[in-house]
């Protein structure tokens, strides 16, 4: 069914219409630079994401009439005005696809190209069942998944969602009522990364600065190994936009009616007993003025400046006042100095309160540099924020000196190793001139600093904090990650030609932290999973040691220089199943008989089953050994191994080391190279 916005069938738009105006497009513009993200691409088309709905409906009207203005431009160039809409068809009801179809027809007589997007749901036949219980974040994670890839296919870099000024209200509530009082979930931000897409390399953004993301610049001075390193990625990917935040649901709805737009009406969104959102929704209207929507978006508004200022104090600091000694993405390891303390009360930090917030939001960001997490929560560094900023302490708690005592902690993932250092040499001296001047006064303990007025952050010269991955436990209810990739055989024969008509797979991101694209042109499967300390058993037994990296380093060599200690259990290794029948006294024979086919494999070895499975059943897995193959972040891979076929790249995610600062020369090279062939 739908709906014309001249009738007062949808949500009394006639008595609506009476007391709201239509958006302009002088509005819509104002709107789109307050909210289009700083330093990044300009060029291309922007995406939009359509429901049929009237938010998502006026959107695409005040666009179409974006398309016919002279080009938008504020102080970093043009913001692109050529749209490129994406419509779903959810399939969770009869008629959604010629709904779906009906929308894609009004978009295209607005100007506005436009492609259907089909949901594929866990069900038989990929619809949502009747019977099938309606999960919305399920629907969610579809729809912006959908998006994501959708966007990523058309080379589009930013989508432009209606979320407006009630979803603003209605999402706030339902945090209040959720007890979810963190910041950054209380309220829709007005730009982000594309939210449900973790893992998903291209579409995923790390996370979101207001300062905007700039490419990162490297002091090449500070950093360590610097013939040897991964490449790490600097792909930002997609990032949504909400421009229509600061506008009330009444005036898309008149913005469709002026315009002569027709929207669809999805029932479920009426009915209060389906989901949450659906239940506030319905309750809104009979709550006090306090939690009207008004007052709900003035309370939100002020959260997000507040955030954002936070956000940027700690970015400063971040930049200048925290270093970054070191960061080996080889095993995916930082060193940091964090400044000696948080100084407040200033015109930007006014209370203690704030203060700790700065340091939090610091944290969580020095944290992220080497996360497997998708990011880190407020509430997972607290215990942190006490350890380095004691001072900033809340209430002080009973456990307070057993926590400064610690020397090694984990807050969202990351191992945290203090490290007592001396003095360098330039800060002997300082200190030497400070104890001679005045009359002596001695520097102010760390945990009672001066709060009359605000001194210099410095770096704290005696504290250097390592981190790393936070290594795996097997009383953890989240196992090691784990990735199955299986064989393809029938490309095999291609391969040997040099003539592999395959492009690279979709890469796998690896505990968080690691890019991998591995091809199994052989006619075993492959295992991703954490190198472990039975296998360097394994490769003494096999005589493993003699692999070569890059610069004719062994193994031991390789993991001594690039994933010392216990980082060496948290890195990517790649292991081939093969069966316990392998007809050869070793896996790895000097003069390999390479076969083209399955088939000819079958002639060739006739007690060998390939694992065609991309979970083994029980009894394949009793019926394999897991070979190891190579340690892609450091370089490392058996030589001359006897099958062909397997090939492989590694690269770190993208990292946010601070605008115009971080470490290394921005290329990073190559450690062993950070792809290879294993010919087997």
């Amino acid at each position: 069914m739908f709906f014309r916005a001249t009738t007062s069938l949808l949500f009394n738009a006639s008595t609506i219409a009476s007391k709201a105006r239509p958006i302009s497009q002088e509005e819509f513009e104002k709107a789109l630079k307050k909210a289009w993200p700083p330093n990044i691409k300009r060029n291309g088309r922007i995406g939009l994401a359509i429901s049929g709905g009237v938010d998502s409906m006026a959107l695409a009207t005040l666009c179409a009439e974006r398309t016919r203005c002279p080009p938008l431009e504020d102080n970093q160039g043009n913001i692109p005005s050529q749209f490129q809409a994406f419509v779903v068809d959810h399939r969770a009801r009869e008629g959604s696809d010629r709904e779906a179809r009906a929308v894609a027809t009004q978009l295209e007589r607005m100007g506005i190209s436009s492609e259907i997007l089909t949901l594929e749901w866990p069900y038989p036949g990929g619809k949502l069942s009747p019977d099938a219980p309606f999960g919305e974040n399920s629907a969610r994670k579809l729809r912006f998944r959908a998006f994501g890839l959708a966007c990523r296919n058309h080379g589009i870099d930013y989508v432009l969602l209606a979320h407006h000024a009630d979803d603003q209200a209605e999402n706030t509530l339902m945090r209040l009522v959720a007890c979810t009082h963190s910041s950054p979930r209380l309220c829709i931000i007005d730009r982000g990364g594309l939210p449900e897409s973790f893992g998903i390399y291209g579409v995923h953004s790390p996370y979101w600065h207001d300062g905007g993301i700039e490419e990162n610049t490297i002091r090449a001075t500070e950093t360590r190994n610097q013939d040897h390193s991964l490449p790490i990625d600097q792909n930002i990917g997609i990032q949504v936009i909400r421009p229509l935040l600061s506008f009330r649901k009444e005036r898309l709805i008149v913005t469709c009616e002026a315009n002569h737009t027709f929207w669809w009406e999805d029932p479920t969104n009426s009915d209060p007993t389906l989901t949450k959102r659906n239940a506030i929704r319905a309750i809104m209207p009979r709550l006090p003025q306090a939690l009207q929507t008004p007052s709900l978006v003035s309370f939100t508004s002020r959260i997000s400046n507040r955030r954002n200022e936070i956000e940027a104090i700690a970015q400063e600091i971040f930049k200048k006042n925290t270093a970054l000694l070191d960061f080996n993405p080889c095993a995916g390891t930082a060193e940091v100095r964090f400044p000696a303390s948080i100084p407040y009360p200033d015109a930007k930090i006014p209370s203690k309160g704030a203060a700790h917030h700065v340091a939090s939001c610091l944290i969580r960001h020095v944290l992220r540099l080497v996360s497997p997490n998708e990011d880190v929560t407020s509430a997972s560094v607290e215990s942190v924020v006490l350890r380095l900023f004691p001072e900033l302490a809340r209430s002080e708690p009973r456990n307070l000196e057993k926590l400064l005592g610690e020397k090694r902690f984990c807050a969202g993932n990351v191992l945290v190793e203090r490290i007592e250092t001396p003095l360098l040499e330039a800060e002997k001296e300082k200190e030497k001139e400070k104890e001679g001047e005045g009359e002596g006064e001695q520097s102010q303990p760390r945990s009672t600093p001066k709060l009359t007025t605000r001194p210099q952050i410095q770096f704290n010269p005696k504290t250097t904090y390592r981190l790393s991955r936070q290594p795996y436990s097997n009383t953890s209810l989240t196992p090691p990650p784990t990735h199955t990739i299986p064989p393809q055989p029938q490309h095999y024969p291609n391969h040997l030609k040099n003539n592999d008509p395959n492009p690279d797979p979709d890469p796998i991101l690896f505990d968080g932290r690691f890019w991998l694209t591995t091809k199994n042109l052989t006619p075993y499967s492959l295992l991703l999973r954490p190198y472990q300390k039975q296998d360097s058993e394994q490769l003494k037994d096999k005589g493993g040691m003699n692999g070569k990296g890059e610069g004719d380093l062994d193994v031991s060599d390789l993991l001594r220089r690039f994933a010392p200690g216990d980082t060496r259990w948290t890195i990517p290794a790649i292991f081939i199943l093969l069966p316990h029948t392998f007809p050869s006294p070793s896996p790895f024979p000097s003069n390999p008989t390479i076969p083209e086919t399955e088939g000819e494999t079958q002639k060739k070895y006739p007690n060998i089953t390939p694992n065609n499975n991309t979970k083994p059943s029980p009894k394949t897995e009793t019926e394999t050994s897991e070979i190891l193959l190579a340690l892609p972040s450091i370089g490392w891979s058996l030589p001359e191994p006897e099958l062909r076929g397997v090939e492989w790249r590694c690269w770190f995610r993208f990292v946010e080391f601070g605008r115009g600062r971080g470490v290394g020369d921005g290329k990073f090279g190559t450690c062993g190279g950070g792809g290879g062939v294993v010919e087997y």
